[in-house]
């Protein structure tokens, strides 16, 4: 399946491409890379030999409990006036926070942060779970989405990454920790980010929800992860996510000189990485809901993440993937992509319903 906007083709794909460059050098230069930030070692494969063994169920250990969200109300002062008043007959808005249950010994990273948008008015039980990319400063895209949904009866709930946004540890920049590591910090990163991701889900879904899955970019590779190990799931929709580490590493995108920055600070544990890496690859891992349920986004003119490993995970998985005549970075950011993702969300908790 295709999706196309408006205008000459030529000129998307030379203003796309263009956008991801300058987009790329500067998530490298000014956030990625920027102070040379310290590089971080993790620990877990000392404690535990299984953890580089590339063994799915090993690493991901079992499904955690439900946590005891503890809820405040959400901080909408930055908003004009006139659209709190008119977001206020939709939903209410509020944060939640619990801890960690795969703690990175990282504060305040080690505390889960999440906002929940929850209609007003026809709540059809069906709520969306998502997270956002690599450098998340904000709330905005989730919160446009939660105007779409709301009308339908739908929640929203967005889930801070680990090392990201609200989780961001004092001195560094949002993101910037989940790469500056060695091979054993940075799966511990994706490791936590998984069961933080599977801990909100049992919780919304011992409360009687049905959950679905959305993520942009790192957080489609998390949802991604999630879906090959959190049960009962209504359905997943991921944009743009890294979707095989073993393309994304020759492909010597911005985030490929990130990570090797952070991999060559162990290099003990290089000889590891494939091995050490198949759970953190989704494709190599049978979905845990059915594939008509799971859809991919993919930007024909990626200049992050290979165009080539999203079709080639939706081939290995038989889902639906949807192309747009987009770059990397324009796929997440446009309002008519996430009107789709919208309208795919609706049309999923309608099935949920019968």
């Amino acid at each position: 399946m295709a999706s196309t906007p408006s205008g000459p083709r030529w000129f998307r794909t030379t203003w796309s491409r263009v956008v991801d460059s300058l987009m790329g050098q500067i998530l490298l230069r000014g956030v990625l890379l920027r102070g040379n930030p310290p590089l971080r070692h993790g620990r877990r494969h000392l404690d535990d030999p299984r953890f580089l063994a590339g063994d799915h169920e090993a690493f991901f250990g079992p499904l955690p409990p439900p946590a005891e969200f503890v809820w405040s109300d959400a901080d909408l002062t930055r908003m004009p006036p006139e659209q709190l008043a008119e977001d206020e007959r939709l939903f209410r808005v509020r944060d939640f926070t619990f801890p960690s249950v795969a703690p990175l010994g990282i504060e305040p990273s080690d505390h889960v942060i999440g906002r929940c948008w929850t209609p007003k008015n026809d709540d059809r039980g069906v709520t969306v779970v998502g997270v956002d990319g690599i450098v998340h400063i904000g709330s905005g895209w989730f919160h446009r989405l939660a105007r779409r949904l709301a009308p339908q009866g739908i929640e929203t709930v967005m889930m801070d990454a680990p090392l990201n946004f609200r989780r961001t540890p004092p001195g560094s920049l949002p993101g910037q920790l989940l790469l500056s590591g060695d091979l054993s910090h940075q799966l511990e990163t994706a490791r936590q980010g998984v069961l933080d991701l599977a801990t909100v889900c049992r919780t919304l879904q011992k409360q009687g929800r049905r959950v679905g899955l959305v993520g942009c970019s790192y957080g489609g590779w998390l949802i991604s992860l999630a879906a090959t190990y959190i049960n009962d799931l209504e359905f997943a929709i991921a944009l743009a996510p890294p979707a095989d580490l073993a393309d994304l590493l020759v492909s010597r995108s911005v985030f490929v000189k990130a990570i090797e920055r952070g991999l060559q600070s162990g290099p003990e544990l290089l000889p590891q990485l494939e091995t050490a890496t198949q759970p953190i690859r989704p494709g190599l891992w049978p979905l845990r809901l059915p594939a008509d349920r799971f859809v991919l986004h993919g930007a024909r003119f990626d200049q992050f993440v290979p165009p080539q490993s999203i079709e080639n995970l939706a081939k290995t998985w038989s889902c639906e993937q949807v192309w747009h005549d987009e770059a990397h970075y324009r796929l997440t950011i446009l309002d008519w992509v996430q009107s789709q993702v919208a309208d795919q969300i609706t049309a999923f908790a309608g099935a949920a319903e019968r």
